[in-house]
Parts: C-alpha cells; sequence; structure tokens
C-alpha cells in the first residue's frame, strides 16, 4: 500500500500555491509585515504558513494604516486531506487572500493644530498622573 502511494505522489505535480494581495487606496503606500518592510502596495506575495500577521501601512500625508490579517487555512488543507491537495492532486490548487485598506488623509490646518493640542495636554495629564514613572 505505502509503495503505491509513493508510486502515485512521484507522478502527481499537484501543490498549493499561496498567495496574499495587499492593497491599499491611494496606492504606493510602504508595507510592514510584522514590522518588517516588504515593499509598497499593490503587492502580492506568497506565504507558506497560515496564521494571523500585523500589516502597516505608511504613507506621506496620510496617517498611519494598522491592521490583522488572518490567514486561514481552507478545508483542503486540514490534516489528513493536506497529503492530497499537497502532493496527489494533478493540478495546482491557487488559495488567494486580499487585503484591501483606505487610506485616510493626514490632517491639516486648523484641525491638526487641535489634534495636537488635545494629545499634548492628554500627554501632560498622564505625566503628572505619576502613570510614567519607572518601575523598581
Amino acid at each position: 500500500m505505502l509503495a503505491v502511494l509513493a508510486l502515485a505522489a512521484s507522478g502527481a505535480n499537484g501543490c498549493v500555491e499561496r498567495t496574499l494581495q495587499i492593497r491599499s487606496n491611494p496606492s504606493k503606500a510602504r508595507v510592514f509585515l510584522d514590522e518588517k518592510e516588504i515593499g509598497e502596495t499593490p503587492l502580492t506575495l506568497r506565504f507558506h504558513f497560515y496564521r494571523t500577521s500585523q500589516i502597516r501601512l505608511v504613507k506621506d500625508g496620510y496617517l498611519t494604516h494598522r491592521g490583522d490579517v488572518a490567514l486561514s487555512a481552507p478545508w483542503y488543507e486540514w490534516f489528513p486531506l493536506d497529503f492530497f491537495s499537497e502532493i496527489l492532486l494533478p493540478f495546482t490548487i491557487h488559495d488567494r487572500h486580499q487585503y484591501v485598506a483606505a487610506l485616510e488623509p493626514r490632517p491639516t490646518g486648523k484641525q491638526a493644530e487641535a489634534e495636537e493640542a488635545a494629545f499634548l495636554k492628554r500627554a501632560d495629564a498622564a505625566r503628572n498622573s505619576g502613570d510614567l514613572e519607572p518601575k523598581k
């Protein structure tokens, strides 16, 4: 039986091609995947393992976008079905995932000044509350 499976596997050329496409509006945002810069949008990359990753998109003139992308295994990648989809099927399965983000323009003028003043006020309040004291 094992010899039959080995023979069948040697003649088959099946596999699963996993890709993640990352897009932004507007495009040309720098892409960081789990804090490692990997390129700019639009970007398509191959991955090998299903997991949840952190994505950060950065573009001048826009607020930084942060999000998580959960790459979940489809049913044909569950054990023991993955043996057949990865080795025995005579064709390639394409497992495509997408992450799309709309970037927000960075505030300017009076709105930016008001947001900066509110941020500085919160920072000063935190500093004065003693929450920022080093722990001993």
